[in-house]
């Protein structure tokens, strides 16, 4: 930056301020306001902060000390995968921009943009963050266009619900655009060697210390600042998010340590000798096989090329090389027998013995081909705009069902391979963009290489940033690090190492073609239109749900047992459940907790609503005060098709936390009780053509007639006309003053559920749509229960089958 002048420069100051109210939202959403954790966490991104609104270089150095430091910091705490939570050093990010908006809104500062890597970072930063918006809108449901609030709807056949989505989308693309802003910022402040060298030396120190740290994991505690997971694979992560972030970076700033130890003065050569050391004993226990590969091919490259950087004959740097690969070896095999075989070479070993038994190939590549094949499929069924950032890994399970791969029943991960990843998520139009970024910054690093003025340490210092990017990319093949914010951070220090080198500026950036903007806006609204086309078909949550068959709802905590023995669930303030009708009359048990509603009623709100949960009528108004179960009753006769779409508003909720000091943070609104349905128990006799009557003796099974216990009897029986109807006799024992919940199936297919609350037996009739032919009704009772107290025993007895033939007309 050249000149600054105190002035404030109004729209990057109105900017700023909505970006602090962004932050703040994003703060509050997804980052865990764990007091213990809040500590550390607010001292450091207040540092950084205050450190980048004073000097962006101090900010600059701030925040690349602590990047690779503060990944782990929520392991600490209890924080990890179980919890959903931004990326620390996402977080940090946010915060040291911020800094930089603020400082820039009060200085009249000068901004470079003729870099060449400008241009393809602009094209893919407009898509990824229409992508971005669109895919939001999406699993929101396309709030507030099409519906009226953004609702926890399933989203893949995990039964994930749309706030994850959400959450996964917003991080994806502020990886991908966080990485562009903080490359435009090291740009703009690397201006000499001087800085770019105390950068590096700040990051090894960072790294140094993410060494110690792994040292400590490694012999004292595994367990210390990782997650389970991992410490169940013997894998250490020093200070990163996960051993493979932890590899990737060790390999690709290998080649720094080596090269500053051979040009640096005599006290630094101690410290990068001894991180040299540390990264060599450290390294094994990532198990990280594709950084190790990285790593090896690495220290190869670097050992020819340092000595034919070395002004010797050709033989002695031969000779040079062979005793640095050779040093290196002998360095790794007592690294080796002195941890006593570590992860990574338990792995590779695991590799070597799979090979050799000629075992399959995706035995060894651990789920890597599966995930590359759905990966390939997503990019050919949306081959010009993918499934929208962050929606890999929701739409991972979506592909697996259809594609037959139950590994993704348990198991969801990113692409494990960069390339893959933006195809899959933005199409070929955002891998065209990536490749032509990739090609830049190889053509960087040639520039840079053929510099005249370069000579000697400055050489050697970009040679080390330039195997650190072919490191990364080596990690790229097989791992996509989209979770791992700190690798995206490190790759664009590297590339700005060498795209601001100095002397490199002087060569110049492509001119910018007259065409440019206009194209770059007609790829926008291309890419849009289509992605938005998709979002709104196929890849809707409407569309999703039809095809993978998932019963929307929203509002609910898990699943329970009331005393009764029924299935509840209780919900919050606003929810919304998807009835399959099986009945004309619907009947849903409700319930209010709170203790003052004897004297202050909860008013529930029914709602009829359409498949979006928009609100079309109001069905009825509930009034509970009672300590037993109010069955909400509603007539179905009217309504067409096979799903009814209900919204519950109550009028307040409570917290027993708060209010009985009992460990549940609930917020509890009502509970909904299982539905079922009551059914027609009489017929018009004049219309009853013909009765064919099975007897009860026909029921098969375990339990037979007489069902104890949860559990079915089924009878088979013959229909000789269609769409007969069916007359079923039951009859059930209550506890509890409340009978026997029943499933009715034919031939599988549920044609009925009800409570029997009448003694004795009675008719149950249903009018399902029958051919003739042999076919098979079965009953499931679902909740039996004994009360040896009161001597009571839940029990369903079944009776005879009657299939009536009617003539035409009313069936009562």
């Amino acid at each position: 930056m050249a000149k600054e002048k105190s002035e404030i420069r109004w729209p990057l100051f109105l900017l700023t301020l909505l970006y602090m109210a962004g932050l703040g939202l994003f703060y509050y959403r997804y980052v865990p306001l764990v007091y213990s954790y809040q500590i550390p966490l607010v001292i450091i991104l207040s540092f950084v902060l205050l450190s980048t609104i004073w000097k962006v270089e101090w900010g600059l150095l701030a925040f690349t000390f602590f990047f690779p430091l503060i990944n782990n910091l929520p392991y600490f705490f209890g924080i990890d995968w179980s919890i959903p939570h931004a990326p620390t050093a996402l977080v940090l990010f946010l915060f040291f921009f911020l800094g930089w908006l603020v400082h820039n809104s009060f200085r009249a500062s000068e901004f470079q943009f003729r870099h060449p890597l400008f241009r393809p970072l602009l094209f893919l930063s407009s898509i990824i963050f229409i992508s971005g918006v669109v895919t939001f809108l999406r699993y929101a449901n396309f709030f507030p266009l099409l519906s009226s609030r953004i609702n926890e709807l399933i989203v893949n056949d995990n039964l994930v619900r749309a706030g994850g989505a959400l959450m996964s989308t917003v991080f994806s693309s502020l990886n991908y655009l966080a990485g562009f802003l903080f490359f435009f910022i090291l740009v703009q402040v690397l201006k000499s060697c001087e800085k770019i060298k105390r950068i590096l030396f700040v990051l090894s120190v960072s790294i140094f210390f993410s060494l110690l740290f792994s040292l400590v994991q490694k012999f004292f505690s595994i367990n210390l600042g990782n997650t389970a997971y991992w410490t169940g694979l013997n894998q250490i992560n020093g200070t990163f998010t996960d051993p493979n972030s932890f590899g990737a970076c060790l390999s690709a700033i290998f080649p720094l340590f080596v090269v500053m130890f051979y040009s640096g003065r005599a006290y630094l050569r101690v410290f990068y000798g001894t991180s040299i050391i540390l990264t060599l004993v450290a390294f094994p226990s990532t198990g990280s096989r594709s950084a190790f590969l990285a790593l090896l091919m690495s220290i190869i490259i670097l050992a020819f090329l340092m000595a034919r950087n070395l002004k010797i004959p050709l033989k002695k740097r031969f000779l040079y090389a062979g005793t640095a690969i050779l040093l290196v070896t002998l360095i790794s095999l007592s690294v080796v027998t002195f941890l006593k075989r570590p992860s990574l070479f338990n792995r590779l070993g695991w590799s070597l013995r799979v090979f050799s038994n000629h075992s399959i190939l995706p035995e060894v590549m651990t789920g890597k081909l599966e995930l590359w094949k759905v990966a390939s499929k997503m990019v050919k069924d949306f081959p010009l705009s993918g499934v929208g950032p962050g929606a890999f890994i929701i739409e991972l399970p979506n592909y697996g069902s259809q594609l037959g791969l139950k590994l993704f029943k348990t198991y969801t991960d990113s692409a494990e391979n960069y390339f893959l990843q933006i195809g899959s998520e933005l199409g070929l139009v955002g891998l065209f963009l990536s490749l032509w970024m990739f090609l830049i910054i190889i053509q960087q690093i040639k520039r840079a290489q053929k510099c005249l003025d370069l000579r000697g340490k400055d050489r050697l210092v970009l040679l080390a940033a330039s195997l650190g990017l072919f490191s990364l990319f080596i990690n790229y093949l097989f791992h996509s690090y989209i979770g791992s914010f700190e690798i995206n951070v490190f790759f664009w220090i590297l590339v700005a190492i060498i795209s601001a080198w100095p002397q490199h500026q002087a060569i110049p950036a492509p001119s910018r073609p007259r065409y440019f903007k206009r194209a770059a806006l007609i790829l926008a609204i291309v890419f849009g239109s289509i992605h938005l086309s998709n979002s709104l078909g196929p890849l809707s949550i409407r569309a999703r749900t039809k095809t993978f068959g998932w019963s929307q709802d929203f509002g609910f905590y898990q699943l329970e047992k009331d005393p009764r023995g029924f299935s509840f669930r209780w919900a919050k303030k606003n929810a919304g459940i998807t009835i399959r009708k099986m009945g004309d009359v619907l009947v849903i048990p409700l319930l209010a907790s709170h203790p003052d509603k004897e004297k202050n009623p909860v008013i529930v709100k029914v709602f009829l609503a359409d498949l979006r949960f928009r609100k079309k009528k109001l069905i009825q108004e509930l009034f509970l005060k009672s300590t037993t179960w109010t069955n909400f009753t509603y007539s179905l006769a009217d309504l067409g098709g096979e799903d009814i779409y209900l919204l519950f508003e109550t009028n307040r909720d409570w917290q027993p936390l708060k209010i009985l000091n009992v460990p549940d943070p609930r917020n509890l609104a009502i509970a909904l009780g299982e539905e079922w349905f009551q059914y027609p128990d009489h017929l018009n006799v004049e219309k009853i053509q013909k009765t064919a009557r099975f007897p009860s003796s026909l029921w098969e099974g375990k339990y037979g007639a007489v069902i104890t216990s949860n559990g079915s009897s089924q009878m088979k029986f013959k229909a000789d006309g269609e769409s007969p109807v069916l007359r079923l006799w039951v009859s059930g024992t209550k506890v509890l003053d409340t009978g026997p919940l029943i499933l009715v199936r034919l031939n599988d297919r549920i044609i009925g559920k009800t409570v029997l609350s009448e003694d004795g037996w009675i008719p149950l009739v249903f009018s399902p749509k029958i051919s003739g032919g042999d076919h098979i009704l079965s009953v499931e009772f679902m909740n039996d229960l004994q009360n040896q107290q009161l001597g009571q025993e839940r029990n369903l007895f079944l009776g005879d089958l009657e299939v009536i033939y009617l003539m035409a007309g009313p069936m009562n």
